[in-house]
């Protein structure tokens, strides 16, 4: 699974794939690229899902674990589209996607214990 770890290794393959003159500054460069497309989209993904959930639960009147596939959907397609990427610089779209997915995940997550464990006070 591509994660920020994975992504700058895998930005280097990419980039190394059927090129003889590999340069390492170029594959740094690609390498922080997917980084921050990453963070950026996590961050992203972490406001639009208080939002989106806040909608669900006020507006359809469904809990918001509703999200939680949707969410998923998204961890799977950015898995799928980074499986037919073989350029560089097309790994954005498969890093945003992803970013996404995280920052949905890890914005939904403790609000949807709350709502089924409760405080524990």
């Amino acid at each position: 699974m591509l994660d920020i770890n994975n992504a700058g290794s895998i930005a280097q393959a990419l980039l190394a794939h059927r090129k003889p003159d590999y340069d390492e500054a170029e594959s740094a460069i690609w390498q922080a690229a997917q980084v921050s497309a990453i963070s950026l989209a996590s961050f992203s993904g972490r406001i639009l899902i208080g939002i989106v959930a806040d909608m669900v639960k006020s507006r359809l009147r469904v809990p918001r674990s509703f999200c939680m596939p949707a969410m998923s959907a998204l961890f799977v397609l950015s898995q799928l589209l980074l499986v037919t990427i073989d350029d560089v610089r097309h790994l954005w779209m498969a890093s945003v996607l992803l970013g996404l997915a995280y920052g949905c995940w890890f914005g939904l997550l403790p609000t949807i214990s709350i709502e089924w464990f409760g405080l524990g006070t």
